[in-house]
């Protein structure tokens, strides 16, 4: 399995290739309460923020399909930032 894609906090576009994961970076103190969601779910599976006993795992995903999808990532005080993705065969 190859790693992820790292999008950084600071990233507002990245680019992947079909069958990649991503891995979408967040302010340590605001993991819990972040939410992504994504206008093109048919390109991009994504899959939120989350604890378990022993962990705390960043939002991320799972590349689909070739094209260009946005994701929105939506911070606990509600501010967000989009990422444009685009996703090569």
């Amino acid at each position: 399995m190859l790693p992820p894609i790292i999008i950084n906090i600071d990233e507002t576009s990245a680019t992947a290739k079909v069958g990649d994961n991503l891995d979408i970076l967040v302010a340590d103190n605001d993991i819990a309460g972040t939410t992504v969601s994504t206008d093109k779910p048919d390109l991009v599976e994504l899959t939120q923020a989350h604890e378990d006993a022993s962990a705390t795992f960043n939002p991320g995903g799972r590349v689909l399909a070739p094209g260009t999808a946005v994701i929105t990532v939506t911070n606990p005080d509600g501010s967000t930032r989009d990422i444009t993705l685009t996703i090569t065969p």
